[in-house]
């Protein structure tokens, strides 16, 4: 959904695969940089670490904005935790809607991504077609 979702913003289409990278750089998201190093400092950091990327996202973009970075990182790792740990596959319009992604990202070589079946020649036909339908719809809906 990030994928889809962000070109319906006034930034360029970002680069979600430069964000794997770990730096920021490069993936065309405003603060990119900082917001990276928030999560890097979140999820793999010393205290240390967490505290100056914190100070740094704060003089960046704002607590509030501080504060929604956090909220992000603590909602997409609850979800993955709650699906890896009860063994929860992608469901087929998921799988369909992120494939070209996880690709991107490298998430099909992590273990958890053999929970998941991946369709034959229909599904990748329907899987072309809904990844490059689902960013205009979403881009429509975004301008109501």
């Amino acid at each position: 959904m990030l994928g889809a979702s962000s070109p319906t913003s006034d930034s360029q289409t970002p680069d979600i695969a430069a964000a794997t990278r770990g730096t920021g750089e490069g993936t065309g998201v405003p603060h990119g940089d900082a917001l990276v190093r928030f999560v890097n400092a979140t999820l793999t950091g010393t205290d240390d670490d967490l505290t100056a990327a914190r100070a740094a996202l704060v003089d960046t973009v704002g607590e509030a904005g501080m504060h929604d970075a956090a909220g992000v990182i603590g909602n997409f790792t609850l979800m993955n935790r709650v699906a890896d740990g009860t063994g929860l596959p992608l469901d087929a319009p998921l799988e369909l809607a992120s494939r070209g992604l996880r690709d991107a990202i490298g998430v099909n070589a992590y273990s958890a991504a053999e929970r998941t079946r991946v369709g034959g020649f229909f599904s990748r036909i329907a899987a072309w077609v809904l990844a490059r339908l689902l960013p205009i719809v979403l881009r429509l809906r975004s301008r109501r």
